[in-house]
């Protein structure tokens, strides 16, 4: 472990208790060391902070920075010095201010309550870039040369953009960017419970394309997916909210639409219609059709 990350994890543990630093005395019991340490002082508090990897701030119960660690500047551009005196809300993302909000109003309220632990989004000010970020909340208001909510604060984006590119691959296509047979099937479960007793009322197209066996044989299998490509948009561009296009397997796609599905008929033809469109590969035309 590094001297940076083994000071942000010394920030987090210790400012609920209280640093406290002391020589171990010959003959003395391991048991009696705690009572023997001092308290840590400001000084030693702001070096810790100063040296941590995590960005550290200290605000009061109301959220006003009275402490900014340098790694502000690094990492977000924010001067730290120029922080102290604003509020710890001013960049946080609308949608999770009154959630951080009442953490921040737990964890003042007294050492009880006196830890939070969450995800929140951050815009970054200078770029509007919004970014996640992991804050600890740590009640330190009793602890001399602390005397405040220590906020260890942690960026998650790289995480969260690696988390939301898997969940997204689990359900869509690769070479479509349409829903999977997986997210389908789940759509077609929520569109079914959502009718009444004994209603059923959800439409489904099913369109399987004839003449793309041929193209990927005389084009090559980027050439097929290309063809793919372009009539899956079409397909999209027919639908309404609400509804799912999906790609099942290679030339097999499907079009849910909960509801009567009065308007099925007029669906399929304006899908055959599309389909049958020629599609441009590599400045040849080439032309499948659906059924």
């Amino acid at each position: 472990m590094t001297r940076r990350a083994r000071a942000a994890s010394a920030l987090a543990a210790g400012a609920a208790t209280g640093w406290r630093l002391g020589r171990r005395r010959p003959g003395r019991d391991r048991r009696e060391r705690p009572d023997r340490q001092e308290p840590l002082s400001a000084v030693h508090y702001e070096a810790l902070a100063r040296e941590a990897s995590d960005e550290v701030l200290v605000t009061g119960a109301d959220g006003v920075i009275r402490f900014a660690s340098p790694t502000f500047e690094r990492r977000w551009g924010l001067v730290a010095a120029a922080l102290v005196g604003c509020s710890a809300y001013a960049w946080v993302h609308p949608d999770d201010l009154t959630g951080l909000r009442a953490e921040v109003e737990r964890v003042a309220a007294g050492p009880g309550g006196g830890f939070g632990d969450s995800d929140h989004r951050y815009v970054v000010l200078r770029t509007g870039e919004v970014r996640w970020t992991r804050v600890r909340l740590s009640h330190a208001l009793d602890v001399p040369g602390v005397e405040g909510i220590v906020w260890n604060c942690l960026d998650t984006t790289a995480a969260r953009r690696t988390e939301d590119a898997l969940r997204h691959a689990a359900d869509h296509d690769a070479v479509t960017g349409l829903a999977n047979r997986r997210k389908l099937l789940r759509a077609l479960d929520g569109a079914l419970a959502a009718d009444g007793p004994g209603e059923v009322s959800v439409g489904l197209v099913l369109v399987n394309l004839d003449g793309l066996k041929a193209v990927n044989d005389t084009l090559g299998h980027s050439g097929g997916d290309q063809v793919v490509a372009v009539v899956a948009a079409r397909l999209a561009a027919l639908v309404a909210a609400g509804d799912t296009v999906a790609r099942l397997e290679g030339d097999e796609f499907a079009l849910l639409r909960p509801g009567p599905g009065d308007d099925l008929p007029a669906l399929a033809q304006a899908v055959l219609a599309a389909v049958a469109e020629p599609v441009d590969v590599d400045g040849r035309r080439v032309a499948v059709t659906a059924s």
